[in-house]
């Protein structure tokens, strides 16, 4: 893993795995790709666009650290259109987790 320096609060790790996002109180699921994570955070390239503000929940296929939990609860803070030179997803999501399960 590799640390990606920006101004944050947290430092932000190169991670990738799978994860299954569901919108929470909708039970919509689809999956998407982790590119990186932080103490509170993670972005996710994905192909469904989802409104910044919508409640999730995120099941990780493998966490980044063996105690890590793979379940977390967390809110959308960005959706942004991707053009196909950074990802194979349309869309990029930058998430904030509110706690594990």
């Amino acid at each position: 893993m590799d640390a990606i320096f920006e101004n944050r609060t947290s430092k932000r790790l190169k991670y990738k795995a799978t994860v299954m996002i569901e919108v929470r109180d909708a039970g919509i699921f689809h999956y998407a790709t982790m590119n990186n994570f932080s103490g509170d955070g993670l972005y996710c390239g994905s192909d469904y666009a989802l409104r910044p503000g919508t409640f999730i929940t995120l099941r990780l296929d493998s966490p980044p650290f063996v105690a890590a939990p793979k379940i977390y609860l967390g809110k959308v803070l960005r959706c942004e259109e991707l053009d196909g030179n950074y990802d194979a997803h349309l869309y990029g999501l930058g998430i904030k987790i509110n706690k594990a399960i």
